[in-house]
């Protein structure tokens, strides 16, 4: 029984000796007539079968009920964030994994340019040092050699064909005082001669000579040809810069082709340069070639129609012409007006 001090949770009035039960929860109590409990529900819960049995009040019930939506909202929120939360640190683990991966890719990219510097490095100190041992030398083309067994007959087979050329070329230059040594390039082959190797005291000997080279044209060394002593990435700039001429001419817009413009290599080689400029339709590279292409076919055709012995001997007219005609065209290329005017 309630003590009498108890008022009803509902009538505010004292419990008294009515039949009152009290909440589990506030522990407040309350009228079983105001609670509307059933004479089979209130006996249970004032009986013996009440141990163990937590009875709430329709008040408690309302507040639990909204505590518990609360709680299951709060948990469902706590979810949904543990979750967010272990998504953010799988992501973060990924992009750990990531940034370790492309730091290892970053340090193999390092270590591999490192190697790229020293070996660019490397070739341009070599090509450095290639081109000041060969800055002295020139090479004479179409020189002939002697049949000379021992190396002395040889060696004095070539120096007398290098004062020959300098005779020839009106220079006052004898190998004993402007030359260090001279050598042929190459194995030796019969029925063609090795281009001789001539290593001068001075560069300013060599670059007289290369001035002076064009004197050859109209004399008995005609066929003779001089060209500085090259390494082979300065040959394939000077390649490169043909190419790309040719490339370019067959490319020429109509306004240049209006003015007669056309793209030529000039300058020596070695220093070559590719500049735009009038010329004739002889000087254009491809008409050059096209032109040299037509005359051996009409030399061809024409010793067709000839006697064994006349044929040999147009034949050998016409390669001499074309000979001649080639060594005309180098000797432009290599000595042709650069971009200032001056001449070389």
């Amino acid at each position: 029984m309630p003590p009498k001090s108890f008022t009803c949770l509902r009538c505010k009035n004292n419990v008294g000796k009515e039949a009152a039960i009290k909440c589990g929860v506030c522990e407040l109590w309350v009228h079983k007539k105001c609670e509307k409990l059933s004479d089979e529900v209130f006996n249970f819960l004032s009986g013996s079968g009440q141990e163990g049995v937590l009875w709430q009040c329709s008040c408690c019930q309302s507040s639990t009920a909204k505590l518990d939506a609360a709680v299951k909202s709060l948990q469902s929120e706590l979810t949904e964030v543990t979750s967010r939360v272990q998504k953010v640190e799988d992501d973060n683990k990924l992009q750990d994994s990531r940034l370790e991966k492309l730091e290892i890719l970053t340090k193999n990219l390092e270590l591999r340019l490192d190697g790229v510097k020293e070996d660019v490095t490397g070739q341009i100190m070599e090509e450095m040092r290639e081109r000041d041992e060969k800055r002295n030398n020139v090479i004479f083309h179409n020189v002939g050699e002697t049949a000379g067994t021992t190396w002395e007959q040889e060696k004095k087979w070539d120096v007398d064909s290098f004062n020959n050329i300098m005779a020839a070329i009106q220079l006052d230059i004898a190998f004993d005082a402007a030359a260090m040594f001279s050598r042929r390039l190459g194995r030796r082959t019969e029925g063609r001669s090795r281009p001789l190797l001539v290593g001068l005291h001075s560069d300013s000997t060599r670059n007289l000579i290369l001035q002076h080279a064009k004197r050859l044209k109209g004399t008995h060394l005609s066929n003779v040809s001089i060209t500085p002593d090259l390494t082979q990435r300065q040959r394939e700039s000077d390649d490169a810069l043909r190419e790309e001429a040719i490339r370019r001419n067959s490319n020429l817009s109509e306004q240049d082709r209006a003015k007669n413009l056309q793209w030529v290599v000039v300058g020596r080689k070695g220093t070559r340069k590719l500049i735009k400029k009038a010329g004739k339709e002889h000087d254009h590279p491809t008409a050059d070639r096209n032109g040299r292409k037509r005359a051996r076919e009409t030399a061809t055709a024409a010793a067709d129609r000839l006697t064994p012995e006349s044929r040999r001997t147009r034949v050998e007219e016409a390669t001499g012409n074309e000979n001649e005609q080639a060594a005309e065209l180098e000797e432009e290329r290599e000595t042709g007006p650069d971009p200032t005017g001056e001449s070389h």
